[in-house]
């Protein structure tokens, strides 16, 4: 209407009333009308005044029944959300002055060239990490150096290094003489001394030009902080290696910045991102801190921790070679376990956006109801694409897998199912493995998460 200055939202609902009289349809029809400038609740009594705009959500009370008033409630809250919140957009692409520019602690002078540093962190696997470095060293945009750290390997890895290291001196080799897990990626970023840092697991390559368009897009907009890409996958199995590139996401770049990182990781819950694909500025690192070794997916934790802080973009390219092999650390960790901890650190994000700013002050009602609407908008989805990988599982006879996906949806997605509805569960997927008879594609289940 008219006295929308800026949007307008209208949500219509047919929700079911128990307190209906008898002889009626037990339900009623119900329009929520709410913009910038008013809110307002259609279909009730005449006089009804309309609800002056408040700094939080305003919340109606109707005799709609249960299912009524959390359905307003839900809508209420989301709305009240998207009053401040931004879904994922696609950037736009405009020229940068050359001047100095501080968003997010970043001071950066636009169309600056930077120097590029690579960070490899690697164990025992002396052949990939070979074919990594030297993808590295053979950009268009060269780094100036590559910092390969080896976590105390057992097999030749350092004398793959340490030859590489004699014939080109930007290789730089640490070895530790212990084994120290995700600390040993910090090591390898910490040693980086470029104004940009490139991360790449040693088990993938970068593919042409990732260097180059990375930091070209950095060096034309100094307000973000890092860019990452798409990426193909490279299924390697005795017979071959096939190439699979994963679809884009958008044609364009899509840009996350703290007010839309939670609908991003909701939208691209599969994969929000891939590590070896990240491009950061030395400020980036410094100021979100090192990978936290408690955390499986210690990339997937840092990555949020740094999107909460810093512009990231996502390019429309396709970065590095991901290389799905038996030795990945996806299938190490196992699928069910890592959709558990993305589900813990999405739902860590949630509760710390929209916690009390202080012990002492109470929830204000908005943010409880935002906080209520995207919990419960996460875990569906993610029960969701659990069940829909639990079915892929079983029509490739990964019974096993399929029973770890259904104990992951029901215990570690929100509130536990009761035990004999997991038992149930259990005895319908192997009923369902039982009559269909498909025998597992080992070489396929050696190079998938499972």
């Amino acid at each position: 209407g008219g006295c929308c200055r800026v949007w307008s939202v209208r949500v219509v609902a047919y929700v079911f009333d128990p307190m209906a009289g008898p002889g009626s349809s037990g339900g009623r029809r119900v329009s929520l009308h709410v913009c910038n400038s008013f809110t307002c609740l259609s279909g009730l009594p005449v006089g009804t005044p309309r609800i002056p705009p408040e700094p939080c959500c305003s919340l109606v009370v109707v005799r709609l029944g249960a299912s009524g008033i959390a359905i307003v409630v839900g809508c209420l809250g989301l709305l009240s959300e998207l009053r401040s919140r931004r879904l994922p957009r696609r950037c736009a692409e405009k020229p940068v002055p050359e001047t100095i520019v501080v968003n997010h602690h970043l001071r950066t002078k636009a169309n600056t060239a930077l120097t590029i540093s690579v960070a490899i962190g690697t164990y025992n696997r002396a052949d990939m990490v070979h074919q990594a470095v030297v993808e590295a060293l053979q950009q268009s945009r060269k780094p100036i150096e590559v910092i390969v750290a080896d976590d105390a390997s057992t097999d030749h890895t350092a004398d793959v290094i340490s030859s590489l290291a004699n014939t080109d001196a930007r290789v730089r080799f640490i070895r530790q003489t212990k084994n120290l897990g995700v600390r040993n990626w910090n090591t390898a970023l910490d040693a980086a001394r470029g104004d940009l840092l490139a991360w790449c697991s040693d088990d993938d390559r970068f593919l042409e030009g990732h260097l180059e368009a990375s930091a070209q897009y950095l060096e034309q907009h100094p307000e973000v902080g890092l860019v990452h890409s798409g990426f193909v996958d490279a299924v390697e199995t005795p017979q071959g290696a096939n190439r699979e590139p994963r679809p884009l996401r958008s044609p364009s770049p899509i840009c996350v910045s703290p007010d839309n990182l939670l609908p991003y990781l909701v939208r691209y819950y599969d994969w929000p991102f891939h590590a070896s694909t990240i491009v950061m500025r030395r400020e980036v690192w410094e100021q979100v801190g090192p990978f936290d070794p408690k955390y499986l997916l210690a990339d997937t934790d840092w990555f949020v921790r740094a999107a909460k802080r810093f512009k990231t973009v996502l390019l429309p390219r396709h970065g590095v070679l991901n290389r799905r092999h038996p030795g990945n650390w996806s299938n190490r960790v196992g699928s069910a376990k890592m959709q558990a901890e993305i589900f813990e650190i999405v739902e860590h994000l949630i509760g710390e956006r929209y916690a009390a700013q202080s012990d002492s002050v109470k929830l204000m009602p908005a943010r409880w109801l935002a906080r209520a609407a995207w919990r419960a908008l996460w875990r569906v989805n993610v029960r969701l694409r659990l069940l829909l990988t639990l079915g892929a599982r079983l029509r490739h006879g990964h019974t096993d897998a399929a029973i770890a996906l259904w104990h992951t949806a029901g215990l570690e997605t929100g509130r536990a199912f009761p035990k004999w509805v997991l038992d149930a569960g259990d005895k319908v997927i192997r009923l369902i493995a039982d009559r269909r008879g498909v025998v597992a594609d080992g070489i396929r289940e050696s190079v998938s998460p499972l």
